[in-house]
């Protein structure tokens, strides 16, 4: 049995990504936006081909990051200071505040500051599941209920579009119920219906068993 120390970035490219929850909470996003139309026929870059230029100036490069390190190594290695908008990155605490830092004594600004942006990259299918939620909730309040007795919601209304998937009633049942299990212990923001309604957070949880059918009861249990 071995064991490595996993020190490895990914680093990934694309047009209008969209990422999933998981991957977007380990994600740091870098947008490039050129404003223009056509950008791969722009000309006239102060380094080109860049490329060739960075190979020519691989030292000089090295050189400059160890002389920000050397910075924040003689000023005290103060931690980040998190502008408003960026947040520590859980289960990456430590990098957070050592890059943050480093950053900071640089006067680089701006570290991490579209963490939101980061987010609603993942959030496409987290509306659909609010949307679902938010009926739920409106139906039901928080009383357990059966995918038997959601699955007329989704029919109905047309919810869960392309999360839940299938050619007839058994099987719309059986991707809602796979679905559901997905999600148990997520919590999520909602708004309800009315005049100056609250937002409300509540988690998704398996809440007991049918004593008919033996089938799991699934809530939205306030928080």
């Amino acid at each position: 049995e071995v064991h490595l120390k996993n020190a490895s970035s990914w680093l990934a490219t694309g047009n209008n990504v969209m990422l999933s929850p998981e991957v977007a909470r380990r994600t740091v996003l870098c947008q490039i936006d050129a404003q223009r139309l056509n950008p791969e026929e722009r000309t006239g870059f102060r380094h080109d081909p860049l490329p060739e230029w960075i190979e020519r100036h691989r030292g000089q490069l090295y050189g400059s990051l160890c002389v920000m390190i050397r910075a924040w190594l003689c000023a005290g290695q103060p931690e980040w200071k998190a502008a408003p908008g960026a947040c520590v990155m859980g289960s990456y605490e430590r990098w957070c505040r050592v890059i943050g830092g480093i950053l900071d004594v640089a006067g680089v600004t701006g570290f991490l500051t579209n963490r939101q942006e980061t987010r609603q990259k993942a959030g496409y299918k987290d509306e659909h599941w609010q949307e679902f939620f938010m009926t739920w909730l409106n139906t039901f309040a928080d009383r357990p209920v059966s995918v038997r007795e959601l699955l007329p919601l989704i029919e109905s209304r047309h919810l869960l579009l392309g999360i839940v998937k299938g050619k007839d009633t058994r099987a719309l049942a059986t991707s809602l119920g796979m679905a559901l299990r997905s999600q148990i212990g997520r919590v999520f923001a909602l708004s309800l219906t009315g005049p100056s309604a609250p937002v409300v957070h509540v988690r998704l949880l398996q809440d007991g068993m049918d004593t008919h059918t033996r089938s799991p009861l699934y809530g939205l249990c306030p928080i």
